[in-house]
């Protein structure tokens, strides 16, 4: 059991460097990179109010070269969590004092879509387990899991938060709600999880002094994505205290200063950390050939090719894109200096 948080508090952005790991059957299978910065974006956007950010690593756990991205083909990408979540894990995880760990699977047994250890956890390693379909943020996503509230939703299990339906209708008085359910006195207890959106809300439990609605707006419900998109003040406190205690080697300075938090993103991470699914052409034109692209309206062209899997290609200071070899799919044209490059989205052939 967890009391209320009540550790002091600086208020700063408490900034979270997060890696995922893609495991597929077959390389088809992996996420496409776009869906990655989706899904950064969505987590930043809902931990926002709580000052807790997220960004992908500039070094490894080495000290060398990353994009916060791993491919790896597995079997494992079929996922039987309730035997297999050790060997998942183990097949590929970074140091959890240093990075949190994502590993996004490809499906899961009983319809689970994601799955979450807590920071400190001693039984199995902290991070969270997701299925492809729910990773990235609306786009090129099916409703109802489709605004990347299944990793918010994870993410407040890995800074300790529970269900609000924790223990159904308990913690019903002030004496009470730090102590029983979900051991936050701000979200009134309900009795079991509410799914959809419904209206008018419910009032499954009676609370004092003051009988409230479920809470079903709650990040920690179980309710679809577009329902939910609140955490509670009581909720924040405990999500910071937890993180600077048990994340505090995750979140200090000098894993920010070796993880290159402030550090240029590299062009190889492009495709992964700056770009939205389908970006505009902008100041060039692009004319199709058999052997591949040639750029247009570009004195000096110096592109980088990507795959949809945010992957380098292959780049040259020419204006000719040759696309021999390269198989059929979706491409991303960085063209420019890095300082202020320029993209085109399009499917070849």
């Amino acid at each position: 059991m967890q009391t209320q948080a009540k550790a002091k508090d600086t208020l700063d952005t408490l900034w979270v460097p997060v890696v995922f790991h893609l495991i597929a059957s077959d390389s088809a299978g992996w996420l496409p990179a776009y869906r990655i910065g989706d899904q950064l974006r969505a987590l930043n956007r809902d931990f926002r109010p709580a000052r807790i950010q997220f960004y992908l690593p500039r070094f490894g756990p080495g000290g060398g070269p990353t994009c916060g991205v791993t491919w790896t083909l597995s079997p494992l990408a079929q996922h039987d969590w309730t035997y297999q979540e050790d060997t998942l894990k183990k097949l590929l995880y970074w140091p959890t004092d240093s990075f949190l760990n994502i590993w996004v699977v490809e499906s899961m047994t009983l319809n689970t879509i994601g799955y979450a250890r807590a920071l400190g956890d001693t039984v199995g390693m902290p991070g969270m387990v997701l299925v492809t379909s729910v990773v990235g943020d609306q786009r090129d996503m099916q409703a109802p899991f489709d605004w990347g509230r299944t990793a918010v939703h994870e993410m407040g299990h890995v800074f300790s938060l529970y269900h609000p339906f924790e223990g159904g209708c308990v913690g019903t008085t002030p004496q009470t709600c730090a102590s029983e359910g979900d051991e936050i006195c701000d979200t009134p207890p309900q009795r079991n999880p509410t799914y959809g959106c419904p209206t008018p809300i419910p009032n499954t439990c009676t609370e004092t002094p003051q009988d409230l609605p479920d809470p079903i707006h709650n990040l920690m419900g179980y309710v679809d994505d577009s329902c939910m998109y609140e955490f509670t003040s009581l909720q924040i406190d405990r999500m910071r205290a937890f993180l600077s205690t048990f994340g505090a080697a995750l979140i200090s300075p000098e894993n920010a200063q070796a993880r290159g938090r402030q550090a240029l993103v590299s062009e190889d991470c492009a495709a992964i950390t700056a770009l939205s699914p389908s970006p505009e052409p902008s100041g060039f034109r692009v004319r199709r050939f058999p052997w591949g692209i040639a750029i247009e309206g570009e004195q000096n062209c110096g592109y980088r090719l990507y795959d949809v899997w945010g992957r380098l290609c292959h780049w040259s200071s020419s204006c000719e894109v040759p696309m021999e070899g390269l198989p059929a799919g979706i491409y991303l044209l960085q063209v420019g200096p890095h300082t202020a490059p320029r993209y085109m989205r399009f499917l070849w052939p």
